[in-house]
């Protein structure tokens, strides 16, 4: 049916932006770490610190991983009210991680 397309492919890019967004989002604490340099952003525009002392990271890179992240999230909430809420485990890191190793080393699967 139309709406088990619909959820297949929230499903589906779901865990396509998992894989291709870890290694940045590893940068910040993961999806919750960097879910929580937002309010660092927050606190910064409010005045309430400076985001120079609070971090190196420049404004720009927290800013994209926010927004990372958040994605994430939408389409979490989006997945858990489809009837595939079970793909949301999907694979663990050590999977993907293992998968990407397997394709780096000659005779791997490419």
């Amino acid at each position: 049916s139309a709406g088990q397309r619909l959820h297949l492919a929230i499903a589906t890019r779901r865990l396509r932006l998992l894989k291709a967004y870890r290694d940045y989002l590893d940068q910040f604490g993961g999806q919750r770490g960097a879910e929580g340099f937002g309010h660092l952003l927050a606190a910064a525009d409010a005045g309430i610190v400076e985001l120079k002392s609070a971090t190196q990271v420049r404004r720009d890179y927290i800013e994209s991983a926010v927004a990372m992240a958040r994605e994430l999230a939408e389409l979490t909430r989006a997945a858990q009210r489809g009837p595939l809420s079970q793909l949301l485990d999907g694979p663990s890191d050590k999977d993907l991680r293992a998968d990407e190793n397997i394709r780096k080393t000659p005779g791997g699967a490419h």
